[in-house]
């Protein structure tokens, strides 16, 4: 199944505003960050859209990302009458589903191998990563909020992976292996049985 996400960008918008996000760039400044949920009006898919008006980059916590879905499927009248997917964006935008890809990415790590399941062919980091992320209690945390709405997680779409050093080349040690820590995340959903 193949999750289409570009016309996703046009659309209804139903905003609603995140309490606060902080800047990545100064943790002690407070940002407004807008949030819409953005439904094409022929396609059954969704868009997850995070933004602000000012330089400062928004993210969302697991629990708002909890809560924000929740609450615009209470609110949502009328309800649309099926969702095939959602488009979540950078997964940098939502920090817990980063942090996760890099931890889980660099326990892959192992000095027996100079081989990691993400090098190689082209496409091979999109394939581990989606891998990954479909391991049972991640795709549960993942789909939590679409319980309510009688869906569930049938698919992981990820595209444009980036990699970054697994140990950052701290302490004056010279950056080791580069791993998973970002990409364009889709969800396929199906309704739950």
């Amino acid at each position: 199944m193949s999750i289409q996400f570009a016309p996703l960008i046009l659309g209804l918008s139903m905003l609603m505003a995140i309490t606060a996000c902080e800047s990545v760039n100064a943790p002690s400044i407070k940002t407004e960050c807008s949030l819409s949920i953005e439904e094409h009006p022929t396609s059954e898919g969704l868009r997850l859209s995070i933004q602000t008006n000012d330089d400062h980059q928004c993210s969302l916590s697991e629990s708002q990302y909890r809560r924000v879905l929740t609450d615009w499927w209470t609110e949502r009248r009328p309800r649309p009458h099926s969702i095939d997917s959602i488009y979540l964006g950078r997964a940098t935008k939502l920090p817990w589903l980063s942090e996760y890809m890099f931890k889980t990415s660099s326990s892959h790590l192992t000095s027996e191998s100079d081989k990691t399941p993400w090098t190689g062919a082209t496409g091979k980091a999109n394939t581990f990563v989606e891998a990954i992320l479909l391991h049972k209690e991640f795709r549960n945390r993942l789909g939590a909020p679409f319980h309510a709405m009688g869906y569930e997680i049938q698919s992981i779409e990820v595209e444009k992976v980036l990699l970054r050093s697994a140990n950052g080349g701290l302490n004056g040690q010279q950056a080791q292996e580069s791993v998973p820590y970002d990409a364009l995340i889709g969800l396929g959903l199906k309704p739950r049985q």
